[in-house]
């Protein structure tokens, strides 16, 4: 217990003697963060491409096995692509016969659907000016004070 205590009394007094050091560096690495980020970035990836080239360099196989499983893999998407687009143009082209199938049949007065100029209101005339209520004007520019003229 006396072990621990020492310790955290020798954190504390270095916390106290250095904390305006502590704090200029806490400063510092807050406005170069961005910084020192790019260049452990930079550092990460040529690590990494010098292993990259490390291993594969040493056995080419590997490369044209990798080669070989994107090439492998991209064709699978293309596959599942294409299936896809063929499933939804059969189902856009099967709304679009029943669509005309119901066409039909309200044309011939079996029922159905009516057609869609009588599901509008008949006094809408939104081009006729003012028969709703929309009654708003913008207000009129001018570099001038309500009430004072320009000159």
């Amino acid at each position: 217990m006396d072990v621990l205590q020492n310790v955290s009394t020798n954190v504390f007094d270095f916390l106290v003697d250095y904390r305006w050091y502590l704090f200029g560096l806490v400063l510092l690495f807050g406005a170069f963060r961005h910084r020192i980020y790019a260049y452990y970035r930079q550092y990460k990836r040529r690590q990494d491409e010098y292993e990259y080239a490390a291993k594969y360099h040493k056995n080419s196989d590997l490369g044209k096995q990798r080669l070989d499983a994107v090439t492998m893999a991209r064709e699978k998407m293309q596959r599942e692509l294409e299936a896809k687009a063929a499933e939804a143009e059969r189902i856009r082209l099967e709304k679009k016969a029943e669509a005309k199938a119901r066409q039909e049949a309200g044309q011939d007065g079996k029922g159905g659907s009516t057609s869609s100029g009588s599901r509008l209101r008949a006094e809408h005339f939104p081009l006729m000016g003012h028969s709703g209520g929309s009654n708003y004007r913008a207000p009129k520019k001018s570099c001038c004070k309500k009430g004072g003229g320009c000159g």
